[in-house]
């Protein structure tokens, strides 16, 4: 039980996104520099003309570039699809895709496309072991959300990249969340049923981000984040950081969409 708490945790604890989204009646679950040269793919090079010697030419095919071995995040390029990554479909009515697509924004060529249409969320997560929060996270990524038919009091769709911190016995401690959303025009005023506005508190930081633009090698650092926006965490306690990609919407009109790629997680030096 305790496990399948924690993996809807993120989930659960953004309750509060059908408020400030406006629509109450439905509760929603719910960075850098370019490590890698680009290598050219299929290009061959000739051992030059030995031809008088009687030996055979040998062709050398070069090979594309390979994940940097310090990435703690396991599959983090979508080399091999989606291997290492769990997925968790909350299933409202909507339409949800997901998809490894070509991209041009990575050494790689690979990037997760996910959306959301209609009501529903989808999930795609992976949970790290760390031995300490010295740790920078990196990832290129685009976010959209577009709302329902009255822009500012429907409901909207939302993408979110989460960074979930957890201490030994897998239990939340609290999170960074990297969202687009649309948020409801009353939301923190003094009108009847109006919804709170987008707010930090002591165990959880929200950075908002554009929509339809690429960020290209976003960094966090982690030890800075935790120490100076998580108050509320010891980060001593911390021993696992849950990565967390979610989109989704809270109306039947609006849809959330990531596209994401290059998803790092390694020490600082």
């Amino acid at each position: 039980m305790n496990f399948r708490r924690n993996r809807y945790s993120i989930v659960l604890f953004s309750i509060f996104f059908s408020l400030f989204l406006g629509n109450l009646s439905k509760v929603q679950g719910a960075f850098f520099e370019d490590p890698f040269p680009f290598l050219l793919r299929n290009v061959e090079f000739q051992a030059g003309d030995i031809s008088e010697s009687g030996m055979n030419e040998i062709l050398f095919i070069a090979t594309p570039s390979q994940p940097d071995p310090e990435n703690l995040i396991k599959n983090g390029y979508f080399l091999e699809d989606y291997s290492n990554w769990t997925r968790d479909l909350i299933d409202e009515g909507g339409s949800s895709k997901m998809s490894i697509v070509n991209s041009q924004n990575s050494p790689f060529d690979r990037a997760l496309y996910m959306n959301q249409t209609g009501l529903g969320t989808l999930l795609l997560e992976q949970q790290i072991p760390v031995d300490s929060i010295d740790l920078t996270f990196s990832a290129t990524f685009v976010m959209q959300a577009t709302t329902g038919l009255i822009y500012g009091f429907s409901g909207s769709g939302y993408a979110m990249i989460v960074l979930d911190y957890l201490d030994g016995a897998g239990e939340s401690l609290g999170f960074t969340r990297i969202l687009n959303v649309n948020e409801n025009l009353f939301a923190g005023t003094a009108f009847v049923g109006a919804p709170d506005k987008i707010s930090d508190t002591n165990s959880m930081h929200n950075i908002l981000i554009e929509s339809d633009k690429v960020y290209k090698n976003y960094k966090l650092n982690i030890r800075k984040e935790v120490n100076e926006n998580l108050l509320g965490i010891n980060s001593d306690d911390i021993r696992s950081i849950k990565v967390v990609l979610i989109v989704g919407s809270t109306d039947k009109n609006a849809s959330g969409t990531l596209t994401v790629s290059d998803l790092t997680l390694k020490p600082n030096h």
